[in-house]
């Protein structure tokens, strides 16, 4: 392995270092959120409103917004499709991040995504799709039945590289 090859597969490594840090930011919001629900509990673990203690709060929609009223992080239930999500926007179009039963989706200004994790149940499969700014998957990592795949593409859909187990 020549000196080059090192470099770049240290400037790749730095990269998932970053994306990791940006999940590990999505998370902490996430813990804070329910790091407000607590605070706002009493030691008897009921939730104080307007000075009286519920005992019980049942919703199927939690919507935080800010001083001007903009919905900034909304908790719902879609019954039909079974599912529960959070998703967090940092301003009005800003970056959003959408955490559901099924995986996590960040979303850059314009609302394509760019960083998705997901873990299909029925197969039992997680994987990781990471976008380019015109919306295009150049990093796929998948575990299935067969093992792990790495798929590195460029920015016209091209391998550019793959573990070999991703060549099917």
């Amino acid at each position: 392995m020549t000196m080059e090859e090192r470099l770049e597969m240290m400037e790749k490594e730095l990269k998932v270092v970053k994306r990791q840090k940006i999940l590990s930011w999505v998370g902490a919001v996430a813990f804070f959120f329910v790091a407000i629900v607590a605070i706002m509990m009493n030691p008897q673990g009921n939730i104080a409103a307007q000075g009286k203690l519920l005992d019980e709060i049942r919703a199927t929609r939690i919507v935080l917004v800010d001083k001007s009223g903009m919905e900034r992080a909304v908790l719902a239930l879609d019954a039909d499709k079974g599912m529960v999500g959070l998703v967090m926007r940092d301003k009005h179009v800003g970056a959003s991040a959408v955490l559901g039963t099924s995986g996590l989706n960040l979303r850059d200004e314009s609302g394509k995504p760019r960083a998705v994790l997901a873990f299909d149940a029925d197969k039992g499969e997680p994987g990781l799709a990471l976008f380019s700014q015109s919306g295009k998957a150049r990093a796929l990592l998948l575990v299935d039945k067969d093992g792990p795949a790495l798929s590195l593409r460029d920015d016209k859909g091209n391998q550019r590289w793959f573990t070999p187990s991703s060549a099917k």
